[in-house]
């Protein structure tokens, strides 16, 4: 009996720990943007959609030249977008992914405004939920979190057991 038990915990604790290490499912119109390229205007594809904001990606302090992640709202969720810099000087969409809707006490949390493993030069976007606290991680309200691979040219899950945010200072 005991090792049914065991294995029953076993496969309920490797289940919950899959949706932290599964690639992201990409939509029909997020595979679609895929190669598309912009040189000041959005791709037809995101007429739509309201820019957001331009990371200009980097490791270790240290810029990785080229590799740029965009936010984009669209249809009232957000939407990253990890381009490469091209020779006419436009950017080419490598992968995009739309994250899930924010809850009401959610933010989504940008490159430099959490930490990784005690580091905050790695980009990354969180969605993180503060509540009372000033210091949240993975067990006090941070959700989800995505980091753009530069080797891989895509936008990976990334397991949130290592991320802390602080609550930002207001203006």
């Amino acid at each position: 009996m005991m090792g049914k038990i065991s294995l029953a915990v076993l496969c309920l604790f490797g289940s919950l720990s899959v949706p932290a290490t599964a690639e992201a499912i990409r939509s029909p119109v997020e595979q679609a943007l895929v190669g598309q390229e912009w040189g000041g205007e959005l791709p037809p594809l995101l007429a739509q959609c309201r820019h957001l904001t331009r990371f200009d990606l980097q490791r270790q302090q240290r810029p990785l030249p080229g590799l740029s992640a965009h936010v984009l709202l669209c249809q009232g969720s957000n939407l990253i977008v990890l381009t490469s810099l091209t020779a006419t000087d436009g950017e080419r969409v490598l992968d995009a992914l739309r994250l899930p809707r924010l809850k009401r006490s959610e933010r989504l949390i940008y490159p430099g405004d959490c930490e990784l493993d005690g580091n905050s030069d790695t980009d990354f976007f969180a969605v993180v939920r503060f509540g009372p606290h000033e210091r949240v991680d993975w067990k006090s309200g941070v959700r989800a979190a995505w980091m753009p691979d530069p080797e891989s040219g895509k936008i990976e899950v990334l397991p949130t057991r290592h991320i802390v945010c602080w609550r930002p200072t207001p203006p």
